[in-house]
């Protein structure tokens, strides 16, 4: 059983991550969120783009706590569990499998067969979903149900809320996000790859196939070149293959990229890519990157904002002074005709840490 004690000691400071007025310090939220970018519950790595005081909806609190529970708890889903809900066709593609993950993980039931993914996460069910996580199943034949989840919560210092009637109120994402970082643990040895590999065993992993032809149908294809600097400086490379018309349903490469270690040996951890032009997640299933023709990625999907964390493995390492080419290759779904798709590099993570600096728009 998880020991929530762990939760309060040695620190002075209150734990009311779900009070109706969050008390926290700056320097706090910046640490919560730069933890959840490294703990890929996030993609987002700086207080203002992760839209703190934004409500959260169901399907990303799935994403939350699922990759909290696997990667901070080393909980394993049940898959057994009977977690086939009717309404996930209109969850956002790449977080429909959380919803399934975070029932098999025992967070999250949905209702009548339905996960609601795009209703709003409320307190209650932030409450209940955590200390499902840190310390099981609680008696849900109470009045309200939430009551026991309220109370271990009460005793964790988790929150100081009056009663458990004020919990009926959506959550915003800081709120959601400090409550975990607050109740992180540090005994738990599991990656962000481990959970990638979790899923791709679930849901099924993709295949990738480089396709060269073009047809007269399809999605145009335009790379976007960036410019970073730091111990690593990535540029699109002349190999990139010019923008073309192609199938819907292939795999194409659709940019190459050439990353220089300029001053020491440098190791690639991480790619951030984002999808610009009006392409959506229709247009693009999956990408997955090549570093000198070896695949060094799991096929990953963009998220809602069009932004798509990838961790490299092999982390793919570059001598001082010399260059690796990485190939982004994307899996192309059903799409209009013409529309165009700019794969665009945005930043990396690297030798462990964030290289880039005020990368400019592109």
């Amino acid at each position: 059983m998880f020991n929530l004690n762990k939760l309060v000691a040695g620190t002075s400071i209150a734990l009311t991550a779900l009070t109706a007025a969050t008390a926290f310090g700056a320097s706090e939220l910046e640490d919560a969120v730069a933890w959840g970018h490294e703990n890929e519950l996030t993609s987002y790595n700086t207080v203002d783009t992760f839209m703190p005081y934004n409500t959260l909806t169901r399907e990303q609190g799935a994403k939350f706590f699922s990759a909290f529970a696997t990667l901070n708890l080393c909980k394993e889903p049940d898959e057994t569990a009977s977690c086939d809900f009717s309404d996930l066709d209109g969850a956002d593609p790449t977080l429909a499998d959380y919803a399934v993950l975070a029932c098999q993980l025992g967070l999250f039931k949905g209702s009548n067969g339905k996960f609601m993914p795009k209703a709003p996460f409320m307190k209650n069910e932030v409450v209940t979903v955590l200390m499902r996580a840190l310390d099981g199943m609680q008696d849900e034949n109470v009045s309200p149900w939430w009551k026991n989840y309220f109370m271990a919560a009460k005793e964790a210092g988790i929150t100081n809320e009056v009663s458990a009637e004020g919990l009926a109120r959506p959550v915003q994402r800081y709120e959601a996000l400090l409550m975990m970082y607050r109740a992180k643990s540090d005994d738990c040895t599991a990656t962000s790859q481990d959970l990638q590999d979790l899923l791709d065993k679930l849901f099924g992993e993709g295949t990738t196939t480089t396709t060269t032809g073009t047809t007269t149908t399809g999605t145009t294809v335009t790379p976007v070149a960036p410019v970073s600097n730091g111990t690593l400086k990535c540029m699109l490379s002349s190999d990139t293959p010019a923008g073309a018309t192609v199938p819907a349903g292939v795999s194409v490469q659709v940019a190459t990229y050439e990353c220089e270690a300029t001053t020491e040996a440098t190791t690639i951890d991480s790619l951030v890519l984002a999808r610009q032009g009006i392409a959506d997640n229709n247009s693009v299933q999956s990408i997955s990157i090549f570093a000198n023709d070896e695949l060094v990625s799991k096929n990953r999907s963009f998220n809602s904002d069009a932004t798509s964390s990838i961790s490299l493995s092999p982390k793919v390492t570059v001598a001082a002074g010399a260059k690796v080419k990485l190939n982004v290759v994307a899996k192309l779904g059903s799409a209009s005709n013409n529309q165009r798709v700019k794969i665009a590099l945005t930043d990396f993570n690297s030798n462990g840490k964030n290289d880039k600096s005020a990368l400019p728009a592109v």
